[in-house]
């Protein structure tokens, strides 16, 4: 991550993930397990997610920066399974 400004405008510049949210990840589970009844993600993915997210919040609240808007949607999962925190509303 790396931080600039131009003008009168801050901007932030990120690695880029190809992935998908995890609301997007959801979603797809939700469609294709529709017709089979409510099942869960497996045990072992949600506790790598759950393990990626507490990491990035860590990183996060090591800087002194609060993120204020931790959703589903803010969270990216990379297609080797690595989650990432996106869209990033902080305040120190």
């Amino acid at each position: 991550t790396d931080w600039g400004h131009h003008g009168d405008s801050i901007f932030m510049v990120t690695e880029y993930v190809k992935g998908k949210t995890l609301t997007m990840l959801t979603d797809e589970h939700r469609q294709l397990h529709a017709a089979s009844g409510p099942t869960g993600f497996d045990p072992l993915f949600a506790a790598n997610v759950g393990f990626w997210i507490a990491r990035s919040l860590i990183a996060v609240h090591a800087a002194r920066v609060v993120h204020r808007d931790l959703t589903p949607n803010n969270v990216m999962i990379e297609l080797q399974g690595t989650g990432h925190m996106a869209t990033i509303h902080a305040v120190k």
